[in-house]
This record gives C-alpha cells, sequence and structure tokens, in this order.
C-alpha cells in the first residue's frame, strides 16, 4: 500500500521538478534545453505550451507586485515631498555648484522666492550680503561635498527682494548610500532677524533710557547752576545802578554834563544787564523741570488785553504807532491761565509789535473763539518776515538781524512768552508778509466751571 502511495506522489513531484528545469531554461533563452527537460521526462505529462504558460503567470504575478511597488513609492516620494514642503524653518536643495534646486514653502516666504519659485538656478551664493559671506558659504558647499555637516553663524543675507536678514546657516550633505553622495546639499536656514531685531531694539530703548537719564540730570545742573549764576549777578548790578543814580543826583554830578552823560551810560548799561539776566533766570525757570506751574485760574482775556493796551499807549504813540484794541459785541468766554502769565505774554506780544514797526504805523488787537479755545491776534504794519526767518523765530538770543537796527534786545522775549503760553496749555502761530506785516495769534483753553481743560482742538487761524 505504501508502495501505491509513492507511485501517485511521483507524478506531481515530477511535474514541479520538470517544470522548474523548463522554465529557468526558457527564461535564459535556451528553448533547446527546456525541450529536452521535457523529452526526458515524458512521465511529467508536460509541453511546451504548459511550461510558457506558466512564465506567463509568473511574469503577471511580478509585474502587479511591480507596479504595487511603484504606487507605494510614488506616495513615499509625494509624502516626502509634503514634509519637505511642511517643513517649519525654511531648508532649500543645491545641487553641487550651489544653484536651488528647490524650497520649501517658508524659505520662499523668507527669500522672497515667489517670482522664481521653485527658484531653480538662482545661486545662494546671490543671496549673501557681503563678499565675505559669500566666502564663507563656498567653504561649507565645498565641506558638505566632502561629506561634512558645516554650521554658518551670524551670515547676512538679502532676499530676491532685498529684505535684509541675519541667519545661521546648516549646509548638510545629501546621503543616497552609507559613504556615498549624489552631489545633492540640503541647506536649512535658521532666520534669526526678528530675534536679534528684538534685542536691538531693546538694546536701543536702554541705551536712549540711560542717555535721557543723562540729559536730564545734566539739564537740572545746569540749570541749578544758571539759577545761581544770574542769582548772584543781580546783586553786583543792582550795585552799579543804585550807585549810578546817587551820582547822577549828587550835586557834584550836576555842573558837569560829561560826567553826567558818563554815568547814564554806566546805569543804562547796567539795567540792560540786569533785564538779560533776569530774561535768562526766566527761561531756565521755565525750561527747568523742577518748576511747577502755577494754579489755573479764570481769566478773563479781553479785560486783560484793554488793559496792556492802556498801559503802553504812551509807549506806542512815542514811536509814532497807532495802537488798538477791537472791541467784541459778543461776551468772550473766560480761558483758563494765569493772570500775570498772561497779561506778560500780551504785554511781550503787543512791545514786539511796536519795537519792530515802521513810522506811522498801527499794531491792533483781536479776541476771538475758535471751538474750545479763545485767542487774541496781535497784527502789525511792520516789515514782516521771510519763511527763513520764521523757521529761527523761537531760538534763544537769535534776533533775526534787529541787531543791525540799533533796536535793544536780546532774542529771549519770544522764547519767553511760548514757554508762558505752553506752561498755560496755550499755543502760538505766526503768519508774516515781508514789507506788509505780521500775525502773532496766541490761544488758551476755555475755563470750565469744573477746573477740568476742554479737549486740544486745531490751532486758531483768525485773521486779525
Amino acid at each position: 500500500m505504501a508502495e501505491a502511495q509513492a507511485q501517485v506522489a511521483a507524478p506531481p513531484q515530477l511535474r514541479h521538478h520538470c517544470l522548474g528545469l523548463a522554465m529557468a531554461a526558457i527564461q535564459r533563452g535556451d528553448f533547446d534545453a527546456a525541450n529536452q527537460v521535457l523529452e526526458a521526462n515524458p512521465d511529467a505529462g508536460l509541453t511546451l505550451y504548459d511550461v510558457f504558460s506558466h512564465c506567463q503567470i509568473e511574469l503577471e504575478t511580478q509585474n502587479q507586485e511591480l507596479r504595487q511597488a511603484q504606487r507605494r513609492t510614488e506616495s513615499l516620494l509625494a509624502w516626502t515631498g509634503q514634509l519637505f514642503r511642511q517643513i517649519p524653518v525654511p531648508a532649500l536643495l543645491l545641487d553641487e555648484l550651489g544653484l536651488i534646486q528647490d524650497a520649501n514653502d517658508r524659505a520662499v516666504c523668507d527669500l522672497e522666492l515667489e517670482s522664481t519659485h521653485p527658484a531653480r538656478g538662482v545661486p545662494l551664493r546671490r543671496l549673501m550680503a557681503s563678499p565675505d559671506c559669500e566666502f564663507r558659504l563656498q567653504h561649507a558647499l565645498h565641506g558638505a561635498q566632502e561629506g561634512r555637516v558645516t554650521v554658518l553663524a551670524d551670515v547676512q543675507m538679502l532676499s530676491l527682494k532685498g529684505r535684509q536678514l541675519w541667519v545661521t546657516l546648516t549646509v548638510v550633505p545629501m546621503r543616497e548610500r552609507p559613504g556615498e553622495f549624489d552631489n545633492r546639499l540640503m541647506c536649512i536656514v535658521d532666520n534669526q532677524t526678528d530675534h536679534l531685531e528684538a534685542q536691538r531694539a531693546q538694546e536701543a530703548a536702554t541705551l536712549a533710557a540711560q542717555q535721557r537719564d543723562f540729559a536730564r540730570a545734566t539739564s537740572e545742573a545746569n540749570h541749578r547752576l544758571m539759577a545761581r549764576v544770574s542769582h548772584e549777578f543781580r546783586t553786583p548790578l543792582n550795585a552799579v545802578i543804585g550807585f549810578s543814580d546817587l551820582l547822577m543826583a549828587s550835586p557834584s554830578a550836576g555842573g558837569d554834563p560829561a560826567a553826567r552823560e558818563y554815568l547814564s551810560h554806566i546805569r543804562d548799561a547796567g539795567m540792560n544787564l540786569l533785564k538779560l539776566v533776569e530774561e535768562v533766570l526766566q527761561v531756565n525757570q521755565l525750561n527747568g523741570h523742577e518748576a511747577t506751574a502755577p494754579a489755573a485760574q479764570k481769566v478773563d482775556l479781553h479785560r486783560v488785553a484793554g488793559e496792556v493796551v492802556t498801559l503802553l499807549n504812551d509807549v506806542a504813540r512815542r514811536t509814532g504807532v497807532t495802537l488798538s484794541l477791537e472791541s467784541s459785541d459778543e461776551p468772550m468766554p473766560a480761558i483758563r491761565g494765569h493772570a500775570r502769565r498772561v497779561r506778560e505774554v500780551i504785554i511781550n506780544l503787543v512791545s514786539n509789535a511796536i519795537k519792530y514797526n515802521l513810522p506811522h504805523g498801527w499794531v491792533r488787537l483781536v479776541v476771538g473763539t475758535v471751538g474750545q479755545r479763545v485767542w487774541l491776534g496781535v497784527s502789525d504794519s511792520g516789515k514782516g518776515m521771510t519763511r527763513q526767518q520764521l523757521d529761527h523765530l523761537f531760538e534763544p538770543f537769535n534776533r533775526l538781524g534787529a541787531e543791525a537796527a540799533n533796536l535793544h534786545g536780546h532774542g529771549l522775549g519770544l522764547v519767553i512768552t511760548k514757554g508762558l503760553l505752553e506752561s498755560m496749555d496755550g499755543r502760538m502761530s505766526v503768519t508774516s508778509t515781508p514789507g506788509v506785516g505780521s500775525c502773532f495769534v496766541a490761544e488758551w483753553p476755555i475755563w470750565h466751571e469744573d477746573g477740568e481743560p476742554a479737549e486740544a482742538e486745531g490751532l486758531a487761524s483768525p485773521s486779525p
């Protein structure tokens, strides 16, 4: 019985053996050898057609497996490409010459490669901001071609649109198999521009704060020194003026006209110098950080202007200038200021208008309102000022050429006036035409019973 089973099993084994030999011969292209195998084993029951059919089935199976492997490979390549695109740091693919072959989305954005994306053929050295950076890049590319990973820190780059970047470059060789290279490189760009700019901005802010504190301390020291020096000047100057008055009043000086003239010059020079010291001291007080503005008061601007006109009317008449204040038909609201400072502002403006006027000229004062502010305009028929003179109008000790006209002054009156106005939340504007005259407009906020200042609006532009 065992012998019968062996006989039954023998033909399939023989069939598989012969089929394998014949298929191997056909794959080698030796059809005669395949035919000889079949003829030498007739019990296998195989024909050359059967062998070819099995070869075809095996080839189809292999082709199907290859197609599946190709699809898996294409899917893996697509996934790898998508991964490269979405890497959260800028990355570039380079050839052995350093030409950009591809760039991920972050690199396209940071290096502004949109106009040339996928940026093929753009040399990376073109994005270097200096020859030194180009040299360092070439050294890194050479090292990467030899299999070394090279890191370049503090590299200054320029995007294709010229935006400056500070980056760290990491150049990595692309291995195809261990120990071999396909001459392609990857460059990782660590963009540190925002971090460095924030750090530099913080350093600049710290330096600015230090400089501001130093300037403030220096300014305060200068103010204190100026206050002390100006105060010390006043004592000897008052002595000079006082003794000059005594000598002029003495009987011995009465019969000597020359002596009286000399004493008069001494007294006038002392008074002039004392006024200069007082003006410098006042400017110092207005600019000093320790100075505090007086408490706000309710001031009738039209009434104060009328008092100033009455006070300076004789001065204007002696110089041949007509001084007038236009009366308002409507009641003017009170301003928020300080009575003494408001009066000083008006006196300075009117005195200047009289001093720098022409013979038989006029000075006109007008009071009006605009929004939540009250303005005072002082216009004159003087020589007027050029645009260049207006640009330097509020510079201390700059008299804009008036010293050539032998007019007394020190170039501090308008500086003081502007400082007084600003201490009361006031402002000033000036318009002037050469040969026609000038108009100075000072304005103050309207007084409110709750004492709160009104919201600032545009500077008044009246035409007195």
